[in-house]
C-alpha cells in the first residue's frame, strides 16, 4: 500500500473505474482513512466496500469540510458531455469538483471535465494552482489538431491559476484514438503558452507525486 498508509482522508469524485478501486478501497479499509464521496455515491460504496459509516463522509456542494488543517469545498463537476447520453437516457454524469485551501494556498481539482465553461462553476478567484484532466474530444487522441484543445485551455486559464498541472495521462486500457500522452501534452502546452506565457505548466503522470 506504500504512501496510501498514511493518508488521512480521500475525496472521490465519481463512479468511473478510472476513479473508484473499490479492491484497492476494501485493501484501506482498516486504516484511518476518511473517505469523502458524493451523496449519489455513499449508500454502494459502504455497502461494496465493507467501511464503517463513521469513516464516509457526504461530500456536499458547497459545503466547506475542514479535515487536518485542510478546508475542502466541493463543487459540483462537469462531466456531462454534450451529446453523450448514459444507460437510462440521462446525459448527467454526476461528479464533484474541489477547492483545496491550506497553508494561505488555493488549488483547484475540477475533475473530469467534458463541458468546457469556467462561467458554470462557482468563482473561486486566483488560485495557486489547477490540477486539470487532459481530454481534447472523444476519439480525438490521434488527431493533429484535437476540436477541443483550444476550449480545453481557455477554460483553465479562466480559473486564474499561476500554475498549472495536467494530468489524467497515459492511462492504462484506453485505445489509442482516447489515449492523451506526450504528443497531445505538446499541443497542450503550446497552445497555453500562447494564451498567457505567465502560467507554470507542469504534468502529472500515473503514479506521480505532485508538491502542492
Amino acid at each position: 500500500m506504500g504512501d496510501l498508509a498514511g493518508l488521512s482522508f480521500a475525496v472521490l469524485t465519481h463512479r468511473h473505474a478510472d476513479h473508484l478501486d473499490l479492491d484497492l478501497v476494501r485493501r484501506l479499509r482498516g486504516l484511518p482513512i476518511l473517505w469523502l464521496v458524493p451523496e449519489t455515491l455513499r449508500t454502494c460504496f459502504i455497502a461494496e466496500t465493507g467501511l464503517g459509516r463513521e469513516k464516509v463522509l457526504v461530500a456536499e456542494p458547497g459545503e466547506p469540510l475542514e479535515i487536518d488543517g485542510i478546508r475542502i469545498t466541493p463543487f459540483r463537476g462537469l462531466h456531462d458531455e454534450p451529446g453523450e447520453r448514459t444507460r437510462d437516457g440521462s446525459r448527467r454524469v454526476p461528479s464533484l469538483g474541489l477547492l483545496a485551501e491550506f497553508n494561505s494556498k488555493r488549488w483547484l481539482f475540477p475533475g473530469d471535465t467534458r463541458t468546457y465553461a469556467a462561467r458554470l462553476l462557482p468563482r473561486f478567484g486566483d488560485m495557486d494552482g489547477l490540477l486539470a484532466h487532459v481530454w481534447l474530444g472523444r476519439g480525438s487522441a490521434q488527431a493533429e489538431d484535437p476540436p477541443l484543445r483550444d476550449a480545453f485551455c481557455r477554460f483553465c486559464l479562466d480559473l486564474h491559476p499561476h500554475r498549472v498541472v495536467l494530468a489524467h495521462l497515459e492511462e492504462f486500457g484506453r485505445r489509442a484514438a482516447d489515449f492523451w500522452g506526450e504528443d497531445q501534452l505538446e499541443g497542450v502546452r503550446r497552445c497555453l503558452r500562447q494564451l498567457d506565457r505567465s502560467v507554470a505548466i507542469e504534468q502529472a503522470k500515473m503514479g506521480d507525486r505532485v508538491l502542492l
